[in-house]
């Protein structure tokens, strides 16, 4: 199908008008409140190095024993004692036991910068946020979230629901979690905001957040809006607010997305999207058996995504439309249905604190591919890879 591909709206109509109070978080995410928590952890070095070593094995000392390795030395690493553990813009500190380990109470909630020095190794910086009357066992690993949802284009036809969706997956993914690291929320809604979403805006959200990961760090991309699939399937490409009919240079091809991930200092990289023919992004495994045995189309196409380090998740197949009902695109509606504190732990299988990309494709995908069905329609989810030995974190809580 050429052009432009309307989510198709199967039931009810827009209950209201967004709030304009949104236009206070597009640029960013985030918050606080007055009240008070507390962060602990283990610090740990690279032996025989002049880094500071991430601290991956962070953990209360009551999990130690029921999780083997998890707070004890990590091999190569040696425990840091006596560093010094900082609030940064606070008074509030502490040192390091002799097996690396601090706690500090008493942290204003929000997003807090915390230094780690000794004096010998580089200091180390990372950001958490604090919860309210909780320890948030911190980790440096943290995860960088871009959220854009278009009801409103320029040329394109307007859409219904991809601002509510973007809206209800950063609340599902950055607002849950303790360890982030930044989110940046892109959102169309009226004319006034359709300069908030473009391909210039999009790009430079993303080239921003590279330089600021570490190569431990992680991040996630999720679109809701319209996605474009040439007649030929040569080119395939999500589209921002400012697109322009069937200019290809107005939109934002797989090409140019893996270019500007380039910037990162890893490809520990999530896209998910909800939009028709989302499938085009994979290896040609969007395709129905149907078309592909009816040699119609190449079952086999190299994506630009589809490469190691990447995972992908999609709404449908590339030769299906992605449905939206209850005032949510039915494939997000499961996905943060998935990530929600009551279903973790159906959606985290192996309990460990981690939602995976797999782990969360495995959770919405029969849910979205039953509810579809229910409406006498086919939506099937997709994933890249189908298979690997480990997938990329979307959520750590």
């Amino acid at each position: 199908m050429n052009g432009f591909v309307k989510r198709p709206l199967i039931r009810g109509l827009i209950a209201a008008t967004i709030a304009v109070a949104l236009a206070a978080i597009v640029a960013g995410c985030g918050g606080g409140s007055p009240s008070k928590g507390s962060i602990d952890g283990f610090v740990y070095v690279v032996s025989g190095t002049k880094q500071m070593a991430q601290a991956r094995l962070v953990v209360t000392p009551s999990d130690v024993m029921m999780v083997s390795g998890i707070g004890l030395k990590p091999e190569g690493y040696e425990p840091v004692a006596g560093a010094t553990v900082l609030v940064e813009g606070t008074n509030l500190s502490c040192k390091t036991g002799s097996n690396g380990y601090f706690r500090i109470d008493g942290i204003n909630t929000g997003t807090r910068t915390i230094v780690v020095s000794d004096g010998i190794h580089s200091p180390l910086r990372f950001t958490v946020r604090v919860l309210a009357n909780k320890v948030t066992h911190v980790g440096t690993q943290v995860g960088y979230y871009l959220f854009i949802g278009i009801n409103e284009y320029e040329v394109a036809s307007d859409l219904n629901w991809c601002v509510a969706d973007a809206q209800s997956m950063k609340e599902a993914l950055y607002d849950s979690t303790p360890f982030i690291g930044e989110c940046k929320l892109l959102i169309s809604y009226s004319t006034a905001t359709i300069g908030n979403a473009t391909k210039e805006k999009i790009k430079n959200a993303i080239l921003d957040i590279a330089s600021k990961m570490t190569a431990q760090d992680f991040f996630v991309m999720y679109f809701s809006g319209h996605g474009y699939r040439s007649s030929d399937g040569s080119v395939e490409a999500i589209c921002p607010s400012d697109t322009s009919s069937d200019r290809i240079e107005t939109m934002i091809t797989d090409h140019e997305l893996a270019t500007w991930f380039g910037a990162m200092p890893n490809r520990n990289i999530t896209v998910i999207l909800d939009s028709c023919n989302s499938g085009s992004f994979i290896n040609g495994r969007g395709y129905s058996q149907e078309r592909v045995k009816a040699r119609a189309v190449s079952p086999v196409r190299m994506r630009a995504l589809s490469i190691e380090g990447y995972s992908v998740l999609t709404a449908a197949r590339e030769d299906e439309f992605s449905y939206e009902d209850n005032g949510h695109g039915l494939f997000t509606l499961y996905l943060a249905e998935g990530l929600d504190a009551a279903h973790r732990g159906q959606t985290d299988t192996n309990h460990d604190g981690t939602i995976t990309v797999r782990e969360l494709y495995d959770y919405a995908r029969p849910k979205t591919e039953d509810a579809a069905l229910q409406m006498g329609l086919q939506q099937h989810p997709q994933i890249y890879p189908q298979t690997a030995s480990s997938y990329p974190p979307v959520l750590r809580y």
